[in-house]
């Protein structure tokens, strides 16, 4: 009897084990890049914003054209521009260069509603796509960056800004 008893409960253990391996196999969460929030999207048309891999994998596409983007930003390249990166690996360039025509103020004297240089923090940019020429990146980027550093980017389309506000820090 004490022997049958076991067998049963042990029977509906093994019966609750596999229906709670099953239950948690359909809840697992998925491992996906983190995808800014668009409900704090300053721009008043979603639908207008162009992905930084599009204009990274086909710069040529959006040459002269203003564009609004969202991303994170990578690396400071000067105290006027930054990297925003490429989720996708798949695309030769790692991303676009964001160029201010006015340097970025240190941390300490911006809002929480502007970036700070050094900042990391996803941000909706507008401005216009351009291909430069090797001399007309190395004019625009200035003569601070070393050769060693030009190399990084000087394949990147860069994106001249026009407005920039901070969606997340």
């Amino acid at each position: 009897m004490v022997k049958n008893t076991f067998i049963i409960l042990l029977a509906l253990a093994g019966i609750f084990f596999t229906v709670f391996v099953i239950v948690s196999a359909f809840n697992m969460p998925t491992l996906t890049p983190k995808e800014p929030d668009t409900a704090k999207l300053t721009t008043t048309d979603k639908e207008d914003i162009v992905s930084v891999g599009d204009i990274a994998d086909a710069p040529q596409v959006f040459d002269d054209t203003e564009v609004i983007v969202v991303g994170e930003v990578e690396a400071w390249v000067t105290k006027q521009a930054f990297i925003l990166e490429v989720q996708d690996l798949s695309i030769a360039n790692k991303g676009i260069i964001v160029f201010s025509e006015q340097p970025f103020s240190p941390p300490q004297d911006t809002t929480d509603a502007q970036l700070g240089l050094g900042d990391s923090a996803i941000v909706e940019v507008t401005g216009t796509v351009r291909e430069l020429t090797e001399q007309e990146l190395r004019d625009t980027l200035g003569p601070d960056l070393d050769e060693n550093e030009f190399l990084k980017y000087d394949d990147m389309p860069i994106l001249f800004v026009r407005s920039l506000d901070v969606i997340e820090q």
